[in-house]
């Protein structure tokens, strides 16, 4: 590596590079270009997932996958290039019980990704890397020391116990991991209080927000009579659907809208109510025509174990609008909490709407703006890098 050219860093990541939503591992590393070489190791599909694609039933990359469009690809980010890495299918872990047959799926995943990002760093000329593991402790753990890392991170970003996707072998794997990690970086205060008990060496770094798209909608308010509360984000576990119902029902002075993937049955019911939209997936980019339609913006989350480990990157963009936030009090905010309306039933969110549509004058929005602009991705990648190059050095190495 010339004195010039920045160092690498490898992320092995959970949430896939493409999709219709936006994902904070993916954002993060955006921002990161501006301090390192990125080299993004997509999620790591499966045998079952290439199956599936094959059969037409799975829009997985299955092309990249099996190598005939090419594994390896480079996406211009907004702070310089990232190359991201398609990995050949891995074998399914997640059914898998404790025992033989799991460790044997483990090493055999381990040899996949050591010989594919080994390839990709030698074709990229990238050497002594820091190494990411964004959530994945079952892909990052077969191949610690692989690499000939100057560090290792590993960034959490949900209570990995309480995701049901990756919650039977997850917690195992991941107190293992940050056994043999340099450091760890967290989002939000939960996961920091949390897994400070496993490592000593913890750093919160809140999600961060697209500032200038979001803010697009500042200038932007309805101009119907009628008033909208919105929610940008996926209709999951994590939402209080008696909350909503309930809040809904009293409300049908108000419009509600759902901008987002609808994972849960209990959404679908929602759209029953005739004071309730329900719009969908939809890219980065068009969320602020949504947002731009809302008065007010909510998070109404139920408070559980997975929950309270969670940083919504949807407040910030909320408030880049200069939208006031209505929010149950799932998991601590930080200095964030001075911006939002807290409300624990439904009765108490009915009033807390009130309160925040008398709250939208120019001085309180030009508050949440202001605070909205300091959480940048480019500010939190400033914060990740400082994190990094503490325990990168030669001498931190060495010991």
């Amino acid at each position: 590596m010339s004195s010039t050219e920045k160092p690498a860093l490898v992320c092995l990541a959970q949430p896939a590079w493409d999709g219709d939503y936006v994902k904070s591992t993916v954002r993060l590393m955006e921002a990161l270009a501006a301090h390192y070489r990125v080299l993004y190791v997509d999620y790591a599909y499966t045998i079952a997932d290439a199956a599936r694609a094959a059969l037409g039933k799975s829009e997985a990359p299955l092309a990249r996958m099996v190598g005939r469009d090419g594994r390896l690809r480079t996406v211009d980010g907004p702070a310089g290039p990232v190359h991201v890495l398609t990995l050949p299918p891995v074998v399914p872990t997640q059914w898998l019980d404790d025992g033989p047959a799991f460790e044997t799926a483990m090493a055999l995943n381990g040899r996949i990704v050591r010989r594919t990002v080994g390839a990709a760093l030698r074709t990229l000329g990238m050497t002594e890397p820091v190494v990411v593991t964004a959530f994945a402790p079952q892909i990052g753990l077969p191949v610690v020391g692989a690499f000939g890392e100057r560090a290792r991170i590993y960034y959490g970003y949900d209570e990995i116990g309480a995701a049901p996707w990756v919650s039977k072998h997850g917690p195992r794997l991941e107190a293992a991991y940050l056994r043999r990690a340099d450091a760890a970086v967290v989002t939000s205060e939960g996961l920091r209080e949390s897994r400070s008990r496993l490592h000593r060496n913890v750093h919160l770094v809140p999600n961060g927000v697209d500032f200038d798209l979001f803010h697009r909608a500042a200038d932007a308010w309805p101009r119907k009579a009628r008033r909208r509360v919105g929610f940008i984000g996926s209709l999951d576990e994590r939402v209080d659907y008696d909350l909503l119902g309930q809040l809904i029902r009293q409300r049908p002075d108000l419009d509600f809208l759902f901008v987002g993937r609808v994972l849960s049955p209990e959404a679908d019911a929602l759209a029953a109510h005739l004071n309730v939209t329900l719009a969908g997936a939809h890219s980065p980019k068009a969320l602020p025509a949504f947002l731009a339609r809302m008065d007010v913006g909510m998070i109404p989350f139920v408070r559980t174990a997975l929950t309270r480990g969670i940083y919504p990157m949807k407040l910030n963009e909320y408030l880049a609008a200069g939208r006031p936030v209505v929010t149950t009090p799932f998991a601590p905010l930080g200095d964030a909490e001075r911006f939002v309306y807290p409300a624990s039933d439904a009765e108490v969110f009915s009033r807390a709407i009130d309160l925040a549509l008398r709250d939208q004058g120019p001085q309180s929005r030009a508050r949440r703006i202001a605070f909205a602009r300091q959480n940048t991705w480019a500010a939190r990648a400033e914060a990740f890098a400082e994190v990094v190059e503490s325990v990168a050095t030669p001498a931190r190495r060495a010991a």
